[in-house]
């Protein structure tokens, strides 16, 4: 399998020009998405399947702007049309996420593998809905491959941009979480062979 690698300095360069582009959608999405975890949040099931849906809306856009279209309000909302893919992200992300809490169990460093090997999933689920849930962790694993310590390393910086942005007294998380979103867009699209461009 060919490795297709990314630049990350070029990768938050672009992100950082699209979240220009789109700022007060994307601040708006942000806003949406903060209010409504936050609402949820202490009935755990219930805010973990919220939490689930809602990382399928902001998915959305970050595919509809790195395919370079102009986000709608209908990008939120198009994928519950129909409970296939609603469905499909809930399983694989309770999979994902029982993987990766199991390895940091195990002594953390399985866990952080994990977890990075398999950070693309939302993206994946929205744009292979044919595939059966075994073939899809399969691949999310396989288009990570080669590529994971500039991966960890992406996550790293991803972490500190948006605690930067948590330190300017909340506000600049608005922006920089868009930011670091699109960027791990950038990155699906760039490392996965199979992307519909």
């Amino acid at each position: 399998m060919t490795t297709h690698t990314f630049n990350i300095e070029n990768i938050f360069s672009k992100s950082w020009e699209k979240t220009k582009d789109h700022v007060w959608f994307l601040v708006l999405s942000v806003l949406i998405f903060l209010g409504i975890t936050s609402i949820f949040q202490e009935v755990f099931l219930i805010g973990y399947i919220v939490k689930v849906f809602v990382l399928l809306s902001l998915s959305s856009v970050v595919l509809t702007i790195v395919h370079d279209r102009k986000p709608k309000i209908h990008d939120l909302t198009k994928y519950f049309a129909n409970y296939k893919k609603p469905l499909r992200m809930l399983i694989i992300s309770i999979i994902v996420h029982t993987l990766t809490i199991l390895g940091l169990f195990l002594f953390i460093i399985p866990g952080i593998y994990i977890g990075i090997r398999f950070m693309f999933y939302q993206y994946y689920v929205l744009e292979h809905e044919h595939k059966t849930i075994g073939e899809s962790l399969q691949e999310i694993f396989s288009m990570t491959e080669g590529n994971f310590w500039k991966l960890f390393l992406f996550s790293v910086v991803a972490l500190f941009v948006n605690f930067l942005g948590i330190l300017a007294l909340g506000v600049g998380f608005l922006i920089t979480f868009p930011i670091t979103l699109l960027a791990s867009g950038y990155i699906y699209k760039t490392i996965t062979p199979h992307y519909k461009r």
